[in-house]
Order: structure tokens, then sequence, then C-alpha cells
């Protein structure tokens, strides 16, 4: 099925959909290591890989990692000021596509 058809945008048109890629993980991913094996060097090709979906959908693409990195903490999660660094870069690339707040 099409995303795309599964619910309408605003009076019925086609909804503008976004396809946000994650950061890429640190290299140390401490305790996780074991669970995450590859997952690092993995996660480095995603937002190419998303990028090219996105575009050959007719998709909207960000790239969450042009923004923030996941924390040295644990290597993979973001921490609240990179929460905040990214909210307000996904609100501007909402703007610039035209998208109301508020819909």
């Amino acid at each position: 099925y099409d995303i795309k058809e599964l619910a309408p945008g605003p009076g019925g048109s086609t909804p503008e959909i976004m396809i946000v890629a994650p950061p890429p993980m640190q290299d140390d991913v401490k305790e996780w290591k074991s669970i995450f094996a590859g997952a690092p060097e993995k996660s480095r090709l995603l937002a190419l890989e998303f990028e090219v979906l996105a575009d050959s959908l007719e998709l909207h693409f960000f790239d969450a990692g042009s923004v923030v990195s996941c924390s040295e903490a644990d290597g993979f999660h973001i921490d609240a000021e990179a929460h905040r660094l990214l909210g307000t870069a996904l609100a501007r690339a909402v703007d610039a596509i035209g998208w109301s707040r508020s819909t």
C-alpha cells in the first residue's frame, strides 16, 4: 500500500510526509556492545539510504545527524539539549515546506 493514500491531508489533499534519518550512533555504545554489534557502522549509512528512499517516493527528507549527535552517555540516544536543537531544526524544516503547526 501507499502511505500517501492512508489518510488525506488538509482538504483531502495528498499529505506531506517527511522521513527523518536518526543521527549516527557513537562508536562506543558502552555496555550495549554485544546487542549493537556492527550497528554504529550501519547507522552511518542510514541517512543516505533514507534520503534515496524519500527521493524515490517524492517525500521530504531531514537528516537529524546534520544537526545533532548521539550522546556519549550511551552512544545511541540524544540528550536534552540535542532534543531541543533537533526540535527547532525540524520546526524550521516543516515551516519551509509550508505545513501549518496547527494542522
